[in-house]
């Protein structure tokens, strides 16, 4: 399976692809990491990083599951998105992590787009924080 990490600067939206090795020298502070199709490992690099439970980032494997953790530190929201409604009605889980420096998502990569129309959004003449970025 291929795996892909994006780094995403909120300063200036620059991204690249991170290595599991890179992601510990990672400054979280102003980053979005865009994880697709994580493999554990990658969940887990991530998890440390971040001080998130791995448990929290993982994608469910119930269709529909929707929630919202506020934790001490950072919030985490999963929620579903359907793709093509009226033919497939196939539904797409994605899990946000975020706290007021940082923005984790972690979807499959059918949801992409999604992500991708959130990237358009981002201002690009100035700094995003996570949490607009999230809105």
């Amino acid at each position: 399976m291929i795996t892909m990490i994006k780094a995403i600067n909120l300063g200036d939206n620059s991204e690249k692809a991170v290595t599991i090795e890179e992601i510990g020298n990672l400054e979280l502070s102003g980053l979005w990491l865009e994880l697709v199709d994580p493999s554990p490992e990658e969940l887990k690099a991530v998890s440390e990083k971040a001080q998130i439970p791995t448990c929290f980032l993982r994608l469910p494997e119930i269709d529909g599951f929707v929630d919202l953790r506020l934790e001490t530190g950072f919030s985490i929201i999963t929620f579903v998105v359907l793709k093509d409604i009226a033919a497939t009605k196939e539904v797409y889980p994605i899990v946000m992590a975020f706290s007021k420096n940082y923005l984790i998502t972690v979807t499959k990569k059918e949801a992409q787009a999604i992500i991708n129309i959130a990237k358009e959004r981002m201002s690009k003449t100035k700094i995003d924080p996570p949490a607009q970025v999230t809105y």
